[in-house]
């Protein structure tokens, strides 16, 4: 591998994992048409999107001009409303098709603020403690929780039945224990929530009927930001000052999830479950919160522990492995925890790779028979088998059998086997066209290749499903991602018992090259010392290199002595005060192994730390400026009292009042959305915003651009 190919590589490990959602599929909801008759409907997607659809598959939308909803056509990639209201019309007397759906353009240049936002993405700690915070909101006009307080308390920290807390017991081998916190604190079995000022029409779309929606996403998701960061100021006085934030030491609340009230009535595109980084300055205890999970108070009664384990391995730093393109083609299926969330074990590539619980994975480089325990064992659960074909791809063998506590809604037992293409480390499977040649991890099924799905249920190979082995011309075929032959030979599969066998035949394989394992960091001030263990097998390799941010930081010409560096004075680089580290081994003759564990790290200059929190009363700068169709106006209070935020013209002509009531001390922030007094949008030009606070008044200029 060429040294520019790995530095590809790493730039994917940074802006590839694009995703940070579950996919629900026909998930039942209730919409309510302006004239107050309901429809029962089903909804499927992630939060890049979504549609809302009848049983029959025809696809509905909401017409804005109307506020009704209605039955869709498509044109040039865009969906636009038909005349047919649904639960009235019958689409099939008409030419609509069913399954239709945004074309993946249209949908990435509507939701780009969410494709780019992995940057801001921080990664929670994967093994150790992981505090995790977990909120409880309505809105105001919401009813509260049917529920009781244990169910959720059982969801998350049960130690015997199935919980986040288990899950990621099981599936780290013990090396990662999560704790969640409620708040506001419950009183006895009644969740108690903190209600938002806003009604739950504020955070659904604009139409007709709903004149306080959003227009854009965008600023759907700036309203539901400030709702989630008001949410936690009001939280923050009743942590407890002995619960440790930020176990791992990065100056980042480890992760918080809220959970809001009610169902998914009266839709809204913005409230759907899905990992993402807050983008309003929130901090507690000099910690900023960015990593956050949302989930919705009827999602989870339906998903539960397992739509939990999905959103947080996204927190973790996994991608999902499912397509964005809906094109009905499952890389991995119902094998893996992040294309079809079941509560089972996410496959060991993906906790190599994303959750480094495993730091070994060995090569089979000889012929001969070969046993392997199941991946709910902490060793002897994976090899790797390299491809003569493809320096850049290799094959996973695991062995899944459906014990523990997760892994009974598998839907059989036996070998697995994955083609892994380290070309798209990081992307996972979104991206993936039809087959998919940019998917980073594909089971082998029967009659699968890279543009035929196949029979995903049936990829397991075990004697009592007639599926023993996997070669060039069988039905089971070792396809690479260009549809060519991988070369690999599985015989004699065994019974799936305490350990599963296996005979292969090696006729070509290229020398394996391994990664360091187990990268890790320690922050002292502006000084980062990174440590790490020799590779697996330290034959041919000459040394190893640590990159930052895609960059050499260190070559170590020793393969097995001084395993450690350390970065002196780092500064805001490419990505701020973010920084990304991972090594390589180096073989001779200049090639490389893929990269090891990636590591994230938040490292301010002292100075930035003592300002963290502001002590005066400020007006900061709007966000986004120039904006359109709406902005953030963020700011300080030293004290609690009477607070003014209006809106002036170059005129002077007083064009709005955002607030004008009394303010607790501490930060706040509020969305201006481009209208006046009347709601009517003004124009595009230059406005003033002024504070005024006891006798302190600030001003700023900010640009409304159409």
């Amino acid at each position: 591998m060429k040294i520019k190919k790995l530095l590809v590589i790493f730039f994917v490990l940074l802006i590839g994992t694009q995703l940070y959602s579950a996919r629900l599929m026909n998930m039942p909801i209730t919409l309510t048409q302006p004239n107050g008759f309901q429809i029962k409907c089903l909804v499927s997607g992630d939060e890049f999107y979504h549609r809302i659809h009848d049983d029959q598959n025809f696809t509905i939308i909401l017409n804005p001009q109307t506020g009704f909803y209605v039955y869709a056509k498509e044109e040039q990639g865009h969906l636009l409303p038909t005349g047919l209201i649904a639960g009235i019309d019958n689409p099939q007397m008409s030419s609509l098709d069913k399954n239709l759906r945004e074309s993946l353009e249209v949908t990435r240049s509507k939701k780009s603020f969410l494709f780019n936002r992995h940057l801001d993405s921080p990664k929670t700690p994967n093994t150790g403690n992981l505090s995790n915070l977990v909120i409880f909101i309505k809105f105001s006009d919401d009813m509260d929780f049917a529920g009781e307080f244990s169910q959720f308390n059982e969801w998350f920290n049960d130690e015997t039945l199935l919980s986040l807390k288990t899950y990621y017991h099981e599936v780290s081998y013990n090396s990662l224990n999560i704790n969640s916190y409620f708040y506001p604190t419950p009183n006895n079995e009644q969740i108690v929530c903190y209600q938002d000022t806003n009604p739950r029409s504020y955070y659904q779309p604009y139409s007709v009927d709903n004149l306080h929606g959003y227009i854009t996403e965008e600023e759907g998701f700036m309203r539901l930001h400030l709702c989630l960061h008001n949410a936690i100021l009001a939280i923050e006085p009743d942590i407890p000052e002995d619960i440790n934030l930020d176990n791992d030491n990065d100056n980042i609340v480890d992760n918080v999830c809220f959970i809001v009230a009610g169902s998914s009535d009266n839709w809204a595109d913005v409230l759907w479950p899905h990992m993402y980084s807050l983008n309003v300055n929130t901090v507690i205890r000099n910690k900023i919160v960015l990593n956050y999970n949302l989930q919705l108070e009827n999602f989870l009664y339906s998903r539960n522990v397992s739509v939990l384990c999905h959103e947080m391995f996204h927190s973790i730093g996994a991608p999902d492995l499912y397509h964005y393109n809906d094109d009905n083609y499952s890389p991995v299926g119902p094998w893996d925890l992040m294309e079809n969330d079941l509560a089972q074990h996410m496959n060991a590539y993906m906790k190599f790779r994303y959750g480094n619980w495993i730091q070994n994975i060995p090569v089979i480089t000889q012929s001969g028979t070969y046993y392997l325990q199941p991946l709910t064992n902490p060793s002897n659960n994976v090899y790797k088998i390299l491809t003569p074909n493809n320096p850049n791809q290799y094959f996973i063998i695991e062995y899944r059998d459906q014990n523990g506590i997760c892994e009974s809604n598998l839907p059989g037992k036996g070998l697995l086997v994955y083609r892994i293409n380290t070309d798209y480390v990081g992307f996972g499977n979104s991206d993936g066209e039809l087959g998919g040649a940019s998917n980073e991890c594909v089971a082998l099924r029967p009659n699968g290749s890279v543009t035929e799905n196949g029979d995903i249920f049936s990829a397991c190979l075990n004697p009592i499903y007639g599926r023993t082995s996997i070669g060039d011309s069988l039905t089971i075929m070792p396809f690479l991602m260009d549809g060519s032959y991988g070369g690999l030979e599985i015989t004699n599969v065994t019974s799936a018992l305490d350990s599963i066998g296996f005979t292969i035949n090696i006729l070509n394989s290229p020398a394996p090259k391994y990664p360091p394992r187990n990268l890790q960091a320690v922050i002292h001030e502006n000084d980062v010392e990174l440590s790490w263990d020799t590779a697996y097998d330290t034959n041919g390799i000459i040394g190893y290199m640590i990159f930052k941010d895609g960059n050499t930081v260190s070559v170590n010409p020793t393969p097995t002595q001084n395993l450690s560096i350390t970065d002196h004075n780092v500064l805001p680089g490419d990505f701020g005060d973010i920084h990304y580290y991972a090594g390589v081994s180096i073989y001779a003759g200049g090639t490389f192994s893929e990269p090891s564990n990636l590591i994230r790290l938040t490292i301010k200059n002292p100075s930035v730390n003592q300002d963290i929190v502001v002590q005066k009363t400020e007006l900061k700068s709007n966000y986004p400026n120039p904006f359109n169709p709406s902005t953030a106006i963020d700011f300080y209070l030293e004290k609690s009292g009477f607070t003014e935020l209006n809106i002036y013209n170059l005129k002077g002509q007083h064009v709005k009042t955002l607030c004008n009531n009394k303010l607790e001390q501490g930060n706040h922030a509020i969305v201006w959305n481009g209208t006046d007094f009347n709601e009517k949008r003004v124009s595009s030009g230059v406005y003033l915003y002024t504070l005024k606070s006891g006798k302190q008044s600030f001003i700023k200029k900010m640009i409304l651009v159409k």
